[in-house]
């Protein structure tokens, strides 16, 4: 290995103010690209465009030594600031997180001040805020943006198929999974009963879990109010969010017109997913749309059974404890909610997540290899 390695510098984009899925997937990843420059010759340097602020998450990459650039707030003033970026930095890559063709200015503002290869990544089957004006500018969009890119991921086939077009033949996006830390979700017995004892939990509750945005995509409020169906018949059940977004304010609300105070837990964002995910029994996705969703497996990893709606991907479904139910429907869910019962046997789950190509050590050294050879070409 040569004491001078090449550095290779990418521009990543765009972090938000809330850990979401493109978020996790980004931390993630940089963890495990960072891991891999101390073992080879080459060294992938990243940075990261961020809209609105949230220093916890900010200091994830900023700790690997990553620069962080706040775009501007309004779009006056955003076409300058990018171009200063793309000048002052030779990046290699531009890597454009998107999960909508509707705003497509800086995949144009890289084409058109800057020499960095374009890479555009899907990651999911709608708009996280959609509109009748936001769909129209997805369509109108999505031709110039495949044009645009000079390559082209998708978290899944179906996210592929929403950003670049049904129409495209599947050999025009590469499929990237959204690889996890899978050890660190392998089941734990102590990890557990200290998770549970924290949330004053007893061996008799039975614990459904959700992970994700708050949002309407992840169709919280319709868990909640089926959720408080189920205890009515089954009194020991409990419900618990993890996750922070726009929608805090009316969850907390509607858990409370329910009477569901004290059974009901929405602990916001957090760095113990995995600690959270021991202590469930049964995890819950009734989203109405992913592109490939993560939290989902995470579970699997953890070894839980769970509950999906329709209206997900296939392509994460990799467990044989996975039930799909028909999106938004109550009777369903409930009647799913009040037959379920735990997996007793949650180990070994990780490594079969690992197996199916969903570990971030796979997904990171697909990455690295993707980025280093066309680098060096130049």
């Amino acid at each position: 290995m040569t004491e001078n390695k090449k550095s290779i510098k990418i521009l990543h984009s765009t972090l938000t103010s809330n850990m979401g899925g493109i978020e996790a997937f980004l931390c993630n990843l940089t963890k495990d690209i960072y891991e891999l420059n101390k073992k080879t010759d080459v060294k992938i340097e990243f940075d990261f465009l961020m809209d609105g602020e949230n220093p916890k998450i900010e200091k994830k990459f900023t700790d690997f030594g990553c620069k962080v650039y706040h775009t501007p707030k309004i779009m006056k003033g955003y076409s300058s600031f990018i171009k200063k970026i793309l000048q002052k930095n030779d990046y290699k890559f531009v890597h454009v997180h998107k999960n909508s063709a509707a705003e497509i200015t800086l995949p144009k503002l890289v084409k058109k001040y800057s020499h960095a290869i374009l890479v555009v990544h899907s990651h999911n089957t709608l708009p996280s805020y959609s509109s009748l004006a936001t769909r129209l500018l997805h369509k109108c969009n999505q031709q110039k943006l495949f044009k645009l890119a000079d390559y082209r991921f998708a978290c899944s086939k179906e996210a592929g198929k929403w950003l670049f077009g049904t129409n495209r033949p599947t050999d025009s996006y590469r499929v990237i999974n959204n690889g996890i830390d899978t050890q660190s979700y392998e089941y734990n017995e102590v990890i557990r009963k200290k998770t549970r004892d924290a949330l004053n939990l007893n061996d008799g509750n039975f614990l459904f879990g959700n992970v994700g945005r708050l949002a309407e995509q992840k169709n919280q409020a319709f868990l909640i109010k089926s959720f408080a169906k189920v205890i009515r018949k089954r009194p020991e059940a409990r419900l618990i969010i993890v996750g922070g977004g726009e929608k805090a304010p009316e969850l907390e609300q509607l858990k409370e017109s329910l009477g569901l105070q004290e059974k009901v837990f929405l602990v916001g964002s957090s760095q113990r997913v995995s600690d959270y995910l021991q202590a469930v029994d049964t995890f819950v996705l009734p989203s109405l749309y992913e592109g490939l969703a993560i939290s989902m497996v995470e579970a699997k990893a953890s070894g839980l059974p769970i509950f999906v709606s329709d209206t997900v991907p296939d392509d994460g479904k990799v467990s044989d404890l996975v039930r799909v139910l028909p999106c938004n429907d109550e009777d369903s869910w409930v009647s799913a909610m009040m037959k379920a019962s735990p997996n007793i046997y949650r180990h070994d789950y990780a490594k079969r997540v690992a197996d199916a190509g969903y570990d971030m050590h796979q997904t990171a050294s697909v990455l690295y290899n993707f980025y280093s050879p066309i680098a060096r070409i130049n």
